[in-house]
């Protein structure tokens, strides 16, 4: 959950008369005020997961957005690219397609017992499933260079996560790239082209990840998330049929590498 958010919203409700303090509070993904039903509705759409935070005094239910197109001007892709140039310390990236995970926590065993108390995972169990992800990410990376793709690894807070150097780095990300992409501080993941276009995500399906890598017109893509997004659409067709993972669309085939997961450990 975010920090900045939680408190954008403590701040709008305590703003609230006082006649309004045992309220219910319903955001949208533009932390827009709505009622519960469109809260439900949206909840009930593959585009979106919802979360709810509570106190003493409030209950607060937030919408966050699974997906998302965008579109940096050239000022702005210029600014963002020297931005990852400094903090990765990696100088080749004109030209290339960017591979973006983003990780709100990196969070060691204890840190990780802590904040997930009910995840009974062992600390034996933490380091193989951490040297798992640093294992499939180093075959992402081969695969990405060779398609003249750079992968690149930011977090917003660490305490003592097990990571091997020798492979990649994770990079303390950015007020602008927070600002501009992962500004909800979800664990995500970014596509960034050449021409400016993004594709933000959280839990996908690979195979429409490596559809869309392959194509270099979005905008049916793009027009197809929009008419979803308006019609607010409980399942994913056409176009966006293999978007996300579920029971029906699934396979060990699909997602044999880890490359589009940002990873949970």
């Amino acid at each position: 959950m975010s920090l900045k958010k939680i408190v954008i919203i403590f701040v709008a409700f305590f703003s609230l008369p006082s006649s309004f303090s045992q309220t219910n509070i319903y955001l949208d993904e533009n932390l827009g005020l709505i009622d519960k039903a469109t809260y439900n509705k949206k909840c009930d759409s593959f585009l979106f997961n919802c979360q709810t935070i509570k106190n003493d005094s409030m209950t607060g239910y937030l919408v966050f957005e699974n997906y998302k197109f965008g579109k940096l001007n050239t000022k702005d892709y210029q600014q963002v690219l020297g931005v990852l140039k400094r903090d990765s310390e990696i100088l080749e990236l004109d030209d290339k397609t960017l591979i973006i995970t983003y990780r709100d926590n990196l969070l060691n065993h204890l840190h990780y017992r802590q904040m997930h108390p009910n995840h009974q995972i062992t600390k034996d169990n933490y380091h193989i499933k951490a040297k798992e992800y640093i294992s499939d990410q180093k075959k992402c990376i081969e695969k990405a260079t060779s398609n003249n793709r750079v992968r690149l690894y930011f977090y917003r807070s660490f305490a003592g996560y097990f990571y091997d150097t020798e492979t990649f780095n994770w990079k303390q990300i950015s007020q602008l790239l927070n600002k501009l992409f992962f500004y909800n501080n979800q664990d995500s993941m970014l596509i960034l082209k050449p021409n400016g276009h993004y594709f933000y995500f959280t839990e996908i399906n690979q195979k429409f990840i490596l559809e869309l890598l392959d194509t270099n017109d979005w905008t049916p893509y793009i027009e197809a998330l929009e008419n979803a997004k308006t019609k607010n659409t409980k399942t994913p067709k056409g176009l966006l049929k293999n978007l996300r993972i579920n029971s029906l669309n699934s396979s060990k085939k699909n997602n044999k590498y880890k490359c589009y997961f940002y990873g949970n450990i």
